[in-house]
């Protein structure tokens, strides 16, 4: 019996079992032929000593008692020995040669059968552990071609078989397993796949100049496990401790803009003092000096006086200065100062916006769409690619259209399970995908924004400056009018004078405070843009590596679809083989088939010599049967007959006995063992026909 549960195939793993049991074919022969196989056993060499010859008594001459032979024309009973006409050289040869042949022929046969046998063993184990080959490609099953001395192969014009030996075959010398299509070698490639799939999920050993432990410059003590998911999640944590020191540095700088501008927090929770302090207590001094301290005096009392005598002077200067204001006043600069308000708003809604996308999930569904698509037509491509190479295999195999079919249909229906879990994988993999790369572009239009918002801050820098200019045009025309008085008024001259200083150094000052708050508010507003390029380029950095992740995580969805693809071929392997097993054992159950018929018409029929010479044996094991059922019960120690089917013939049915139920009782003589270990019955000697209850073609 092989591994596999059949009967063996190969004789030498027969030869192998009868020396085991230290029996030899003419022993077996002898027991299952009788008196007559054991006179035939005596007369080949059992019993005898070297050099006799004992004659058995069905070969004796009739009648006389003459122990040599007799002639058949003598009718017997003659008394001397007469030996045959000497052969001559060329009988001699002949005989020889035809011997030789005939020897040549049974080797070979004895040897193609082996052969098949080892070749139908050899193709199970092809599928579960590989392909042994040689050097050149060749096979075990290839034996190579009877070749003789001369180098002619067997079947040309003269072909000399006793010098023939077997050439260019397998070559075990330089025999090595191949594992290719086999269970062993989709376990290496599965193998493969997790030790991949290991290195995405937590890294490789590197050192800080990034070799591998094989590079002979490794340096071990910096070696760690970097990249891969765990390590892209260490980056993201640093990027986010760079965030929140931006965060505290941004807060740092406004709080001290608050404190330049409305000063800085007492122990009573108030602010005093700051820019804004200057520049009312520098207003408050020049309105003072201006006015006086009752509204009457001062340079505006001085100025009053000589107020009517100067008015058409002033009237000029006025019209100056009202051009000034049409220019950059309420209809000029205020109006800018509007628009870059505006802007500012907009960039605000526009931040806000962003924002709410990203909290809502909705930046990045289109992506999301796109790779879902994108992953479920390659997987279908792929489930297609499948089919296709199955029909192919199938259709060179020579399996029907029908077969083809059916094979078709099984392998969508195991992968249709394959197929759903895959879809959601791909769905949700494609929506994180989808989600990443839309927060990276939402993060990258904010940065934008958030540049074009300080560039409208400088925009307003720039407006206020001149707005601090209009002012001085004003102050401009304002002398302008002061010195058209003098023509007017000499008496005001020096009142006009002290006015225009007193005006000129209350401006001044106004203009350097407001300048100064200008160019610090330039500088917070140049430090908060910095602040924002750099927060634009580790939001960046940060959808580089969510990128890597995204790669990663697709690499691991091909791992996925590849690990499928082995376990495919896995099953196509246990296919093939569930295949060769079957053609196996339906070629050995039609051998079988073929030999229980032929001895069942001889038991019929009356044949096998009568009496009780030689053993007519047919299977009768109970292993060997199905659908059994009992028809007779035996009495008086007579066996039970049964109906019956063989396992290699599920069409015909047969009645007779189970051989395992013989044994021990008067029929046991009736039981013999074959070579491959199954029972036997001789229906003869048991007295009992085996019958043939019917037959399905």
């Amino acid at each position: 019996m092989t591994p596999y549960g059949v009967p063996s195939f190969d004789k030498e793993e027969r030869s192998a079992k009868e020396k085991s049991e230290g029996r030899s074919w003419s022993d077996k022969v002898g027991e299952s032929l009788g008196v007559a196989g054991r006179e035939a056993k005596a007369a080949l060499g059992g019993g005898r000593k070297e050099g006799e010859w004992k004659t058995p008594d069905w070969m004796k001459g009739g009648g006389g008692t003459n122990k040599g032979y007799v002639p058949p024309e003598s009718g017997g009973g003659g008394g001397g020995y007469t030996p045959p006409p000497p052969k001559t050289p060329e009988q001699i040869e002949a005989e020889r040669k035809a011997k030789a042949k005939e020897k040549y022929d049974a080797e070979n046969k004895e040897r193609e059968a082996g052969q098949q046998g080892k070749t139908w063993d050899r193709q199970r184990e092809q599928a579960v552990r590989g392909t042994m080959k040689d050097a050149e490609g060749r096979t075990q099953d290839q034996q190579g071609v009877m070749t003789d001395a001369s180098g002619k192969v067997e079947g040309d014009e003269g072909f000399d078989f006793e010098s023939a030996t077997l050439k260019g075959g397998y070559d075990a010398s330089t025999g090595k397993l191949d594992t290719s299509d086999s269970y062993e070698g989709y376990k290496q490639e599965a193998k493969g796949l997790g030790a991949k799939s290991k290195e995405l999920t937590e890294g490789t050993m590197q050192d800080d100049k990034g070799r591998s432990p094989d590079d002979p410059n490794y340096d071990k003590t910096t070696g760690k496990m970097r990249g891969g998911f765990a390590g892209d999640v260490k980056k993201l944590g640093g990027y986010q401790s760079q965030f929140d020191d931006m965060a505290a540095t941004a807060k740092t700088r406004g709080d001290a803009g608050q404190d330049y501008f409305q000063g800085a927090v007492g122990e009573d929770g108030t602010r005093t003092g700051g820019a804004a302090q200057k520049f009312e207590d520098t207003a408050g001094r020049g309105a003072e000096a201006l006015v006086g301290e009752d509204g009457e005096g001062g340079i505006a009392g001085e100025i009053k006086t000589a107020a009517q005598g100067g008015a058409v002077a002033y009237g000029t200067g006025a019209d100056t200065v009202s051009g000034v204001q049409q220019q950059f006043g309420k209809e000029g600069f205020q109006k800018e100062s509007g628009a870059l308000q505006d802007k500012v708003g907009g960039y605000e809604s526009k931040i806000a916006g962003m924002a709410d996308k990203v909290a809502s999930g909705e930046a990045g569904q289109s992506q999301a769409a796109m790779l879902k698509g994108q992953m479920e037509e390659g997987r279908m491509a792929s489930q297609k690619g499948s089919e296709e190479k199955l029909r192919r295999e199938m259709a060179q195999s020579g399996a029907s259209p029908a077969e083809i079919a059916a094979k078709v249909a099984q392998f969508q229906k195991q992968s249709s399970s394959d197929q759903a879990r895959a879809g959601r994988s791909e769905a949700l993999s494609s929506q994180l995908q989808g989600q990443q790369m839309g927060q990276q572009q939402m993060g990258a239009a904010a940065g934008l924004t958030g540049q074009a918002m300080g560039a409208v801050g400088q925009q307003a820098g720039m407006l206020g400056q001149r707005a601090g200019m209009a002012g001085q045009q004003a102050s401009l025309g304002a002398q302008q009018a002061a010195l058209r008085g003098q023509g007017a008024a000499m008496q005001m001259q020096g009142a006009g004078q002290r006015a225009g200083i007193q005006g000129q150094a209350t401006g001044m000052q106004m203009q350097g405070q407001q300048g100064a708050a200008n160019m610090y508010g330039q500088g917070m507003q140049a430090g908060m843009a910095g602040a924002d390029q750099q927060a634009g380029m580790l939001s960046q950095g940060m959808g580089a590596v969510q990128a890597a992740g995204g790669a990663r995580q697709q690499q691991m969805g091909g791992l996925d679809q590849q690990g499928g693809f082995i376990d495919q071929q896995g099953n196509y392997t246990q296919a093939q083989l569930n295949d060769v097993m079957a053609q196996q054992t339906q070629a050995y159950s039609a051998d079988q088939a073929e030999a229980t018929r032929q001895a069942n018409a001889a038991a019929n029929s009356g044949g096998g010599g009568g009496g009780n010479k030689g053993f007519l044996g047919l299977f009768s094991d109970i292993r060997l049967k199905d659908s059994i059922e009992l028809l007779q019960e035996g009495m008086d120690g007579e066996p039970n007959i049964y109906s019956f089917k063989y396992k290699w013939d599920s069409n015909t049915t047969w009645s007779g006995v189970m051989a395992q139920e013989l044994i021990g009782t008067k029929h046991a003589d009736a039981v013999k063992v074959n070579p491959e270990g199954y029972y036997m019955v001789d229906y003869h000697k048991l007295g009992i026909p085996m019958v043939q209850l019917s037959a399905k073609e």
